[in-house]
């Protein structure tokens, strides 16, 4: 399977000036969140209204959109050291597999599922770095996929360690676990905001899914990129060679 590199989707006809892209490695993908490509975030079919209204919140900076992910490595995407994501889906997710219904989102940290064993020995003293929150989370990485693939062949997970923190261990129950849905490999493109928002905790956001609709919408204006340009480039050519 060939790795999916920012396939324009039916926002492009109501944002055309969002795209523009002379291919995968385009330069829009290395302007700051509310300028490049990525700007056009939903995947799947959607009203033209809802398409309209992504497009319009995203072009002022702001974003109601967060994918789940264990806090240690919401932390590291935010220090340049975790580029990857794998998915596989949660239980609540709708058909039981994930769907990269977004490009573009906030990182919502969660505590539930983060284990040492799941980390290389070197990583593991961050799991006593932080307290999970009692009633707001904070949201400080916002990211946009620069790629998406089918990871079929572990070897290259394991190629790749300087861009993720994972233990061989965690990548291997990830691969068996559900054995007949895709484990899928998310390349991102991460920006940090200089202060965390402090989110209210909802009990909606609750449950093993991936994606959460905020209460409120949330600024990404500011937001730093995590890794200078020619670094990411370098680094997400690596990524889709191996993979």
């Amino acid at each position: 399977m060939s790795p999916v590199l920012l396939i324009p989707t039916e926002e492009e006809l109501v944002c055309p000036s969002l795209w523009g892209r002379q291919g995968p490695l385009s330069e829009n993908l290395l302007l700051p969140p509310c300028h490049k490509i990525l700007k056009a975030t939903t995947f799947v079919s959607q009203d033209v209204g809802t398409v309209k209204r992504n497009c319009y919140n995203l072009c002022m900076n702001v974003s109601a959109i967060a994918l789940k992910e264990w806090a240690v490595l919401t932390d590291a995407v935010g220090r340049g050291e975790q580029l990857l994501l794998l998915r596989k889906g949660g239980i609540a997710d709708p058909g039981g597999g994930f769907q990269l219904k977004h490009r573009e989102f906030f990182l919502y940290p969660t505590w539930e599922h983060q284990k040492a064993e799941f980390l290389r020995p070197e990583f593991r003293p961050r799991l006593k770095e932080a307290a999970p929150p009692e009633t707001t989370v904070p949201l400080q990485v916002y990211a946009g996929v620069a790629c998406q693939k089918e990871v079929k062949d572990l070897s290259g997970l394991a190629r790749l360690q300087k861009y993720h923190l994972w233990s061989e261990e965690f990548v291997r129950q990830r691969k068996a676990y559900k054995p007949e849905l895709p484990l899928q490999a998310l390349v991102l493109r991460a920006y940090k905001l200089r202060k965390p928002v402090l989110h209210p905790v909802r009990p909606e956001y609750a449950g093993c899914k991936s994606w959460v609709e905020l209460s409120e919408e949330v600024s990404f204006e500011g937001a730093d990129p995590v890794m200078d340009n020619k670094r990411f480039l370098a680094a997400l050519e690596e990524i889709v060679s191996r993979l």
